[in-house]
């Protein structure tokens, strides 16, 4: 298991906490290219899961996995030996059960449980608003974002990870409502701030959450396929403004500031950057981690 602890270098730290339907044949394809992906990404599940193992010790808690989709984030059976109890949470529940499969993880009311839901809490709201964008609309999702509750064990958890499904939420709002609409950055703020709170919503006193996230890929910023400066590299690409859209680490690092989200935490930690390959790019990835409050 690769060892990839929150002892990110101090530059990256400081730098980040400034402003700123198929046939059978296709089908089998697609089933080849999703085990390509899942080899492709062995060290990026290591090292996700080696921080999480590291934030508790065994059989100290319940873990929940928001955005777990097909598991290509997570060594799934350390986790089940590792926590009382696994939660996987996702509004696509055939994928989760997928990943289950692929790693031969049973699902088990007891010790591993499957969840859907919409972790934006706009979802539906979005593709109507896509078809139909009126004024009206957007103060409902701007409204619907940042009062969004899906209903999950509050205050069970002892550790709770955010598995790079932030990104996916910000893209789903780029989809649907684009940058040139004046509400644009107000709902990505509502998601992005709801999303770390629902996390302390499910944290126990004392609980770790980890907020795992994509932020940029090789198809802006080519240079992180090779070389050996990966944070010099990004951080010129987010002086250059080059990241995916709402996921400026810097403005992540902000929201953690947000009254609602300071006053729950006691301590926040930022890793060093590392690369996620998958078969049609190459992403770059981060951590945070935080804990809640005792009291």
């Amino acid at each position: 298991m690769t060892d990839y602890e929150f002892n990110g270098a101090k530059d990256w730290q400081d730098f980040t906490a400034r402003q700123s339907a198929m046939s059978d044949s296709e089908a089998s394809g697609e089933t080849q290219q999703n085990d390509l992906d899942w080899e492709l990404a062995k060290e990026h599940r290591e090292i996700i899961s080696s921080m999480i193992l590291a934030s508790v010790q065994r059989k100290q808690g319940d873990i929940c996995l928001l955005g777990a989709g097909p598991c290509n984030d997570i060594e799934l059976i350390p986790m089940v030996g590792h926590f009382n109890r696994v939660v996987m949470v996702d509004w696509d529940l055939a994928s989760m059960q997928e990943g289950l499969a692929k790693q031969e993880v049973l699902p088990d009311e007891r010790f591993v449980q499957l969840l859907g839901a919409d972790l934006a809490g706009v979802k539906d709201l979005l593709d109507v608003y896509a078809r139909y964008p009126t004024p009206e609309l957007m103060e409902q999702l701007k409204e619907a974002a940042e009062q969004n509750n899906p209903k999950l064990d509050s205050g069970k958890f002892s550790v709770v990870a955010s598995t790079c499904i932030l990104s996916q939420l910000m893209f789903k709002i780029h989809e649907c409502v684009r940058e040139k609409n004046e509400d644009f950055a107000h709902l990505m703020f509502n998601v992005r701030k709801r999303h770390i709170e629902l996390m302390l919503d499910c944290l126990s006193p004392g609980g770790i959450g980890l907020l795992i996230t994509d932020f940029v890929s090789s198809d802006s910023l080519p240079e992180i396929l090779k070389t050996d400066r990966l944070q010099q590299v990004l951080q010129k690409g987010i002086k250059e403004q080059n990241f995916f859209h709402g996921m400026n680490p810097q403005r992540i690092h902000l929201t953690f500031g947000e009254e609602s989200v300071r006053q729950q935490i006691d301590s926040l930690e930022v890793t060093s950057p590392w690369r996620w390959q998958t078969r049609r790019r190459v992403y770059a990835c981060m951590a945070f981690k935080f804990q809640k409050k005792v009291s």
